[in-house]
């Protein structure tokens, strides 16, 4: 924990935020004061609901929890990131991925449409070269840096083991686990939310972030390893079918990799 907080203090890292209100705050000085007003009406950084408004598929549905108030899981890290284009494209926002083209690997395209069928093995070496454009305006998928700086409510110095509070008796309040869940995911908004008054940030599904799984030390970009040493992209959270998982631990799968227990939240840079 001591080297992603030291980390995390050497970045600059302002993100906004969205939930699935469209609400948004900027993660600086300001919104000490103002944070309540901005984010009491906050449901979540979006675990994206029914992903696929815009990518083709249904809200979730199936015996993990059904219904367009469910984070969505089953989804591929593939799948998220030509959600956040998509999206990005029908609100005329800037992409911020772009992965050579189909029909013509010489050139890179921010529209999915022009990327292909979506792979079904994780070692896809044309979509794995995938480039994150940070400046661009449109949704992405958060930093592993910047979701543990939402996690702990906002700032690098939180003691708290887990997200919004440091006692493990009260993670029952905040988090859907192994220990309350039933073995099935939960609608959003059903537990209480951390400092930033975001919620699901322990517990309900694991979520799919930009990096690389890697080793970690303080000279670690803020956009994580850019040469992987294995073809994993990072999980953060824990999920409803495992035990409390504190805001420092570190998962990952394939980013063909789907199941029942993965979902996704997205984010905006700070302009």
């Amino acid at each position: 924990m001591k080297i992603f907080q030291e980390f995390l203090r050497k970045k600059n890292l302002h993100i906004y935020i969205y939930n699935i209100i469209e609400k948004r705050v900027r993660e600086n000085k300001k919104l000490e004061n103002n944070m309540k007003k901005f984010l009491r009406f906050s449901v979540c950084l979006v675990f994206v609901l029914a992903v696929c408004f815009t990518s083709g598929c249904k809200s979730p549905s199936g015996s993990s929890g059904s219904g367009d108030s469910y984070p969505t899981y089953n989804v591929s890290w593939y799948e998220a990131i030509m959600y956040c284009n998509k999206r990005s494209l029908q609100e005329h926002l800037t992409p911020c991925y772009k992965i050579k083209m189909a029909n013509n690997t010489s050139a890179y395209s921010t529209d999915p449409d022009d990327w292909g069928t979506i792979p079904n093995s994780s070692g896809d070496s044309r979509w794995n070269g995938v480039i994150c454009d940070f400046m661009a305006d449109g949704y992405r998928l958060l930093t592993e840096a910047e979701w543990e700086y939402a996690a702990r409510g906002g700032t690098i110095l939180s003691t708290d083991q887990y997200s919004g509070t440091n006692d493990i008796s009260e993670v029952k309040k905040y988090a859907w686990y192994d220990f309350n869940s039933n073995g099935v995911s939960h609608e959003i908004k059903t537990r209480l939310p951390n400092a930033l008054y975001l919620y699901d940030m322990t517990g309900n599904v694991d979520e799919w972030c930009w990096d690389w799984y890697d080793t970690i030390t303080t000279s670690t970009p803020s956009t994580g390893v850019p040469e992987p040493n294995m073809n994993q992209r990072v999980l953060r959270g824990g999920h409803f079918a495992y035990s409390a998982t504190r805001v420092n631990h570190r998962s990952f799968s394939g980013p063909a990799g789907f199941d029942p227990c993965t979902g996704f939240r997205v984010c905006r840079s700070a302009q």
